[in-house]
């Protein structure tokens, strides 16, 4: 399953750069899309901003200020915050094999907790755990 994915890097500016998972055929993954899309420019660069913070507190931080929230340990699968709004991207959290320091890498983006129960659906919980087992797969797999 892996084979079909990478894990791409992008410069986001600020001194910064963060891991996507893309699909490995080439296409464009889905920052790329959003930052090429003049509707999704914005929402592009509100993610990349919490993805900077990210960077820049470091995932120990991140996780105590909440802005990376666990949504499930066992894959270390978390959700980015972009404060203010609804908008949350599914997470990965791992090493690179021999690395020191635990990385993000940004799954996908969705629009979160909204409806009565303020969950995330279930077919984006889906989608994020085989998401994150594909990560942790090509991170060197914890």
């Amino acid at each position: 399953m892996g084979e079909e994915y990478e894990i791409r890097e992008h410069d986001i500016g600020c001194g910064y750069s963060v891991l996507v998972l893309a699909p490995a055929d080439f296409s464009r993954d889905f920052l790329q899309k959003m930052r090429e899309d003049g509707k999704s420019v914005e929402r592009y660069r509100m993610i990349t901003r919490a993805a900077g913070k990210a960077c820049e507190f470091g995932v120990t931080k991140a996780r105590r200020t909440e802005l990376l929230r666990t949504i499930d340990a066992s894959l270390s699968l978390f959700e980015l915050f972009v404060a203010g709004k609804v908008i949350r991207v599914m997470t990965y959290v791992g090493r690179r094999a021999g690395g020191q320091q635990e990385e993000c890498v940004l799954l996908f983006d969705f629009d979160g907790h909204q409806g009565k129960t303020g969950k995330i659906s279930s077919s984006d919980l889906l989608k994020g755990r085989k998401l994150a087992g594909i990560a942790a797969e090509l991170m060197g797999g914890e």
